[in-house]
């Protein structure tokens, strides 16, 4: 790509090009370039990390739900469905190349009668003793991460010794552990146990000081989740003609909000929370729990973002939360930044969303290991 200005996961530089080879980028920078080589004009647009969602459940793509991959979206973190041992083989790490990069939970760890409450097929634990054998079926399955719930709002939910022992048995196997915890209390437990991040924004306007610190301490970071709790000024996209590329279902799928979340939750209380928790310096993760109502894969991450640019974050900041902080935090040091041996996933917008982040919204291009892939058209 000739004349592109190169958000790299960090900062902004160019305009300059950029060189692909064999999926992987090959060359930041002028230069010659190689005989027989495809020249792309990025016109003096953006070309930015393959997007990174931190927080989704696995659907396949539908008229309802569009690949994520066309909004720019590469990889995405499922925190919870059903192991397919096809799906994983097929995803793992290389890619169906038309669909984002899928890093799986599979099961997630939750009590007797807990979150979520109508699933009879989930493999559910009580005691600490169980900790080690669930953990071990879930590396057998393929999990490459864990899910822990704690939310002791109305339902059962997995006490503080046996959630200790989930983490390190998960630890033990090298492996992250995310906790489903949205009230205070539950966080606390989550933290105090060890846990490696928060699926979701907390649901109160701040952290207590002595909590927040050890979160610094311990680099637990935040899952924002903000889209599927939402007030009439977080939906200025569904004016945006990008709606015009979706299914009327999709558009009003995206405009409503999570049945029996919006009455707890208060969508100014969870972006107060999310500000303190990035000015304190824990690292904040874009995730926007798609499906679920309220959110949709791709698009939803969008959301997502123009939400942590009204919770305060610069341009260039909420940028990060869905390039180099989830990379960091994830351990996934092969993508999240635009650098010479990384893989060549990367996302062309019209435009610079670094000073807009509504220029996500003009996909040009995605590439998925240097494979292009096609925005949806309107």
């Amino acid at each position: 790509m000739t004349d592109v200005l190169i958000f790299d996961g960090e900062v902004l530089r160019g305009p300059t090009d950029l060189f692909l080879q064999d999926g992987l980028i090959s060359r930041v920078g002028e230069g010659p370039v190689p005989s027989g080589a495809e020249v792309v004009n990025g016109g003096g647009n953006t070309v930015l990390p393959g997007l990174i969602d931190s927080h989704v459940h696995y659907d396949p793509p539908t008229a309802l739900i569009p690949s994520a991959v066309r909004f720019g979206v590469t990889t995405q973190l499922d925190l919870y469905s059903a192991p397919d041992p096809k799906r994983t083989a097929e995803l793992k790490r290389t890619g169906m190349l038309e669909e984002s990069d899928l890093i799986t939970a599979g099961f997630l760890a939750t009590a007797p009668g807990g979150h979520p409450p109508r699933n009879s097929d989930l493999p559910r634990l009580e005691h600490p003793e169980e900790t080690e054998s669930w953990v071990d079926a879930r590396v057998e399955e393929g999990s490459e991460f864990i899910k822990v719930v704690v939310e002791s709002t109305d339902m059962p939910t997995l006490r503080p010794e046996t959630v200790s022992a989930l983490v390190q048995a998960a630890h033990n196997r090298g492996l992250i552990v995310v906790a489903h915890a949205n009230f205070l209390d539950d966080v606390t437990v989550a933290v105090e146990a060890g846990i490696d991040g928060l699926a979701h924004a907390l649901a109160a306007p701040a952290y207590p000081d002595e909590l927040l610190t050890r979160m610094v301490d311990q680099q637990v970071f935040v899952t924002t989740t903000m889209g599927i709790i939402h007030d009439s000024a977080d939906r200025e996209i569904l004016r945006d003609p990008l709606m015009e590329a979706l299914s009327a279902s999709a558009r009003a799928h995206l405009g409503r909000g999570l049945r029996g979340y919006t009455d707890l939750f208060d969508p100014q209380e969870l972006r107060q929370s999310v500000q303190q928790a990035f000015q304190a310096g824990v690292p904040v993760l874009a995730g926007t729990d798609a499906p679920n109502l309220g959110t949709l894969p791709g698009v939803g991450l969008l959301v997502e973002l123009d939400l942590l640019v009204l919770a305060g974050l610069s341009p260039v900041e909420a940028l990060r939360s869905a390039t180099s902080a989830p990379a960091t935090s994830w351990g996934l040091h092969d993508r999240g930044r635009i650098h010479p041996g990384l893989r060549a996933d990367l996302v062309l917008v019209e435009g610079n969303p670094t000073e807009d982040i509504t220029a996500l919204r003009r996909v040009v291009r995605t590439f998925r290991l240097g494979h292009a892939v096609e925005p949806l058209t309107t």
